[in-house]
């Protein structure tokens, strides 16, 4: 089966925005990027998608039990806890 990424580079430019392409290939990308305006544009779009999507979002408030179950002495447990309350957190806040 062929790589997706490979036959689309309009997948390669949403990986180049979101930060997920390794030093070599972002510098490869950067070039491509100078020299072809649809993919350049490609780029725009998707910086104007992302920047409208994170404007006007506030962050969530955080319950005061929650806090305080967060903040109970550091074992073990807390650890997890802590953990499970900012997976919430990071998955519950829209995007």
């Amino acid at each position: 089966m062929s790589d997706p990424m490979q036959n689309d580079p309009r997948l390669l430019v949403h990986a180049y925005v979101d930060g997920e392409l390794d030093p070599p290939m972002r510098w490869s990308w950067n070039g491509m990027l100078a020299r072809d305006p649809a993919l350049a544009a490609e780029r725009e779009r998707i910086d104007a998608l992302r920047q409208s999507s994170r404007s006007g979002c506030r962050p969530l408030p955080v319950p005061l039990a929650l806090a305080r179950r967060s903040m109970r002495p550091s074992d073990q447990a807390a650890r997890r806890r802590a953990l499970l309350c900012a997976a919430v957190l990071a998955c519950a806040r829209p995007r």
